[in-house]
């Protein structure tokens, strides 16, 4: 896992490098300060001069300021040029394998359990990267600089200090084996906590009413106090368990290596200065140590999120076959030829949402496609914008098969109209939300737009009119308004071939339905128009009108012929005047 984070942090690997460099020289300044109370009693029993008490003085300021300059240094080049930058990188990363990931993939992940993980995993990745920076590698080059001179003066209790680190390691790897588990649970908990949490957000309305307060609550508490157990299983184990073997054998080494030194004194092999500063050299090794200890604690505490980041971020994404693209100035003809189309497995007749479907929507003409719920009229629109592969058969559109179709140039010829229950809204200003199907647009064709899709008139009585923030996803707007704005998004495109106007006016009134037709039918000339439509007045005057059903055609013609026929739209037509007799 940890090489996979390597190779994930290329881009930073020189200053990993560079880092190491100044860790080296930081260390071995740490080292040689060590071993200044040895020389003032060297110097002492030498009864040395004034002055040359004076340069030592000297010495040490120059060294002291020499030593923080470095200590800056390196602290600069982990929050300047590692902290900040990998975590703007992971976050910029993340967003773009988000954007990178199929519909699908989308549809069958949790979205609040999604960004808890990836928000979790790059906090405790940037935890681990700045612990390795700050803490790890100056322990590790303090730890091999500190044996050099061990080695030399006391080559036995250098081997036991070697021991000592090989034994710790091999401790802490165990526990840390076993403490595995734990943590998997918890980081489990803690993404069905996210989720439980966005969820309750998002259904704040349904919660209230339904006076689910309580429920919620009881949901989020029992998930807390079932990750508060597991915290408290991990820490006992770590403190009565792994710290415990810990200290047995650091006291027990001690105690070997304070009589060999005796034994070294007994036969005048080292002198008290000497020991002096290789007893400051085993007690920073032991301190390192221990410092590697909680650092093991800590990385693998934080890794389990990290591996969950990686692994997200080693899902395949979609290959992109398409890199060609038709340039035409004129109407763009679609047809689907026996078109079959699964979700999310191998096609079948069980599983399949189309059928050997073919369908033929002609250049600059209005097409329609009605039936009843689940006849297949979305998934035609989401295989034809390539949000889903087909399985079998063939859509082309001006000629070119969808497969080759580069995906961003097809959508460039797209303005899409989803119904109001499915536009998505940012928590901006009117202007925004209808700007964002073309930034460049200027003031007066948001206006423009705004009043052919019958919006107009509700901005500008709000406050702050067109500067009117509207709440996150428009909770502050009808679905009818948010159609509208949709509407009016699509109508700033006018660049688009293709116009596809799923539900229009589904959640309009009469009037405004004429409203919005008539602004539409305005850029209708020379486009191919796609319209979905249980409204069935919104498509009377369509060139063709194909009836769906169970994911296979099974009607097709204009408004007149297909009424003739006595058909499902026949049926359909005659249940809405009915129901529009009654209202």
């Amino acid at each position: 896992m940890f090489s996979k984070v390597w190779k994930l942090l290329n881009p930073f690997h020189p200053v990993f490098k560079r880092l190491v460099l100044l860790a080296i020289f930081y260390e071995a300044g740490g080292v040689l300060v060590s071993y200044t109370v040895p020389t003032i009693i060297r110097l002492f029993e030498m009864e040395v001069q004034i002055a040359i008490w004076a340069l030592v003085v000297i010495t040490m300021l120059s060294w002291n300021e020499a030593y923080m300059r470095l200590d800056n240094q390196y602290d600069w080049k982990v929050a300047g040029k590692i902290y900040e930058p990998v975590r703007k990188f992971l976050r910029l990363l993340t967003s773009a394998k988000f954007l990178k990931m199929p519909l699908v993939w989308h549809q069958t992940h949790d979205s609040g359990a999604l960004v808890g993980k990836v928000g979790d995993g790059i906090w405790r990745t940037l935890d681990i990267v700045s612990m390795i920076a700050w803490e790890f590698m100056p322990t590790m080059v303090q730890t091999v600089l500190s044996l050099v001179p061990m080695v030399y003066f006391s080559p036995y209790v250098a081997l036991l200090c070697v021991i000592t680190m090989v034994i710790f390691v091999w401790l802490t790897l165990i526990g840390e084996e076993v403490k595995k588990p734990i943590r998997e649970k918890r980081q489990d908990l803690l993404e069905k906590d996210w989720a439980e949490a966005v969820s309750m957000v998002q259904a704040i309305e349904t919660v209230i009413t339904f006076g689910l307060k309580k429920v919620m609550m009881d949901r989020l508490t029992a998930i807390q106090n079932a990750y508060e157990a597991l915290t408290y299983e991990e820490i006992q184990r770590g403190i009565f368990v792994d710290n415990r073997r810990r200290i047995r054998v650091l006291t027990t080494i001690r105690l070997l290596i304070y009589g060999l030194w005796v034994v070294q004194l007994h036969y005048r092999t080292i002198d008290v200065p000497s020991l002096i500063f290789l007893s400051i050299l085993m007690e920073r090794l032991f301190s390192s140590y221990w410092k590697f200890a909680r650092l093991a604690d800590r990385v693998y505490g934080n890794s389990e999120a990290m591996r969950r980041l990686i692994n997200l971020m080693s899902e395949p994404e979609p290959i992109e076959t398409g890199h060609q693209f038709v340039d035409v100035d004129g109407p763009i003809g679609i047809s689907l030829d026996h078109v079959c189309l699964a979700y999310k497995e191998e096609y079948n007749l069980v599983n399949g949402a189309l059928h050997d479907l073919s369908l033929d929507f002609e250049a600059g003409k209005v097409s329609a496609m009605v039936g009843p719920s689940g006849a297949g009229k979305s998934t035609v629109i989401a295989a034809l914008m390539k949000l889903f592969e087909i399985n079998h058969g063939q859509i082309q559109v001006a000629g070119l098969d969808i497969r080759d179709w580069d995906s961003t140039k097809l959508l460039e010829l797209i303005a899409h109209v989803p119904p109001g229950d499915k536009v998505y809204l940012w928590d901006e200003s009117f202007a925004f939300n209808i700007r964002i199907g073309k930034s460049e647009a200027t003031d007066d064709e948001v206006i423009i737009a705004a009043k052919k899709a019958g919006i107009h008139d509700f901005i500008v009585s709000q406050e702050k009119g067109y500067d009117t923030i509207i709440g996150e996803r428009g909770v502050k707007l009808s679905s009818g308004q948010k159609q509208r704005i949709a509407i009016a998004r699509a109508l700033l495109r006018r660049n688009s071939k293709i116009i596809i106007l799923d539900e229009p006016t589904s959640a309009v009134d009469a009037q405004t339905e004429h409203l919005i037709m008539t602004g539409l039918n305005e850029i209708f000339e020379g486009r191919t128009v796609i319209v979905i439509a249980h409204r069935l007045s919104t498509i009377r005057d369509a060139d063709t009108i194909y009836v769906l059903k169970n994911g296979r055609k099974i009607e097709m013609g204009n408004h007149r012929s297909l009424v003739a026929q006595g058909g499902l739209y026949a049926k359909m037509v005659a249940m809405q005047i009915e129901s529009e007799r009654l209202d």
